[in-house]
């Protein structure tokens, strides 16, 4: 089984930061599914997302937004936040 390194954009880790301690275990949790298959762990976007090839995974009302570099092994969380807000261009 090949394991995917998870990196943090600068936004995302301060949306994680600014989260409660139940809101961070959550998201370890996703975490942890990303790093084994992302491609199980969320669906991919459309519209203006799908040119950049980002993926969005629920966390109850918030939603983890990434992308997936095969060639590295590698997924880049780009965004962590409420739904009404996340998908903002």
């Amino acid at each position: 089984m090949m394991v995917y390194t998870v990196v943090f954009s600068r936004e995302a880790k301060k949306s994680i930061d600014r989260l409660g301690e139940i809101g961070k275990r959550r998201i370890r949790d996703k975490i942890s599914e990303l790093m084994v298959d992302p491609y199980k762990a969320g669906k991919p976007l459309m519209g203006p997302f799908k040119v950049r090839n980002i993926w969005s995974s629920r966390i109850g009302s918030y939603r983890l937004l990434y992308v997936i570099f095969e060639d590295k092994r590698t997924v880049l969380v780009v965004r962590v936040d409420r739904r009404r807000r996340a998908y903002r261009v």
